[in-house]
């Protein structure tokens, strides 16, 4: 059993969105145990809805306590911009949204 982690980017800025995604997957991957695999940063089944951006990664590994972990230190590396949202959803039933 493995268990699925999607992170969701959005906003205006479409550079921006995908700058920050990418930066805090790389802050995400150093804290990681190497028994995780993370999917590159990608966009999500409708790219832009309503002039926003989404973008996402998927991160998978047998427990959720590392990145857990990693997400609380990413967000000391990686400050949250306030023109981006971020959605994190533990075993999402779609991960196309």
């Amino acid at each position: 059993f493995c268990h699925i982690v999607k992170f969701l980017f959005v906003g205006k800025d479409e550079e921006k969105v995908v700058t920050y995604a990418t930066a805090y997957l790389q802050a995400m991957q150093k804290e990681l145990p190497s028994t995780f695999f993370c999917h590159p940063v990608a966009g999500s089944g409708h790219v832009k809805v309503k002039d926003l951006f989404r973008y996402q990664f998927i991160i998978r590994g047998k427990n959720v306590s590392p990145i857990r972990n990693a997400i609380m230190l990413a967000d000391k590396v990686c400050v949250t911009p306030s023109s981006i949202m971020r959605f994190i959803d533990v075993d999402p039933s779609s991960t196309y949204f």
